[in-house]
């Protein structure tokens, strides 16, 4: 899955395999914050139909949790506000 993270204008855009149903944590700071994202993606069958559940933290401040439905190949949005946002592309490996 290729990820492009944005916190408050400081961009990365790490590359993360995460198996089935795996629970994966990213987290870095930002001025001085620390934030942190946590993700599970769950194949639902095998016609790539993926359930996608977040979280995205600010120190102890929740920003988002949304749950989507998406498909092998389609862009998932996590956005908390106009400074906060996760892209994740989520590929086969």
């Amino acid at each position: 899955m290729a990820l492009k993270l944005d916190m408050f204008g400081e961009v990365s855009k790490p590359v993360v395999v995460a198996q089935n149903a795996e629970r994966i944590k990213l987290s870095g700071m930002h001025g001085g914050t620390p934030w942190n994202l946590e993700f599970t993606i769950v194949r639902v069958d095998y016609h790539g139909n993926l359930r996608v559940l977040t979280r995205l933290t600010s120190g102890d401040e929740l920003l988002a949790a949304p749950i989507r439905t998406a498909v092998v190949g389609q862009r998932v949005v996590v956005r908390a506000d106009d400074d906060v946002n996760v892209a994740m592309l989520i590929r086969p490996v």
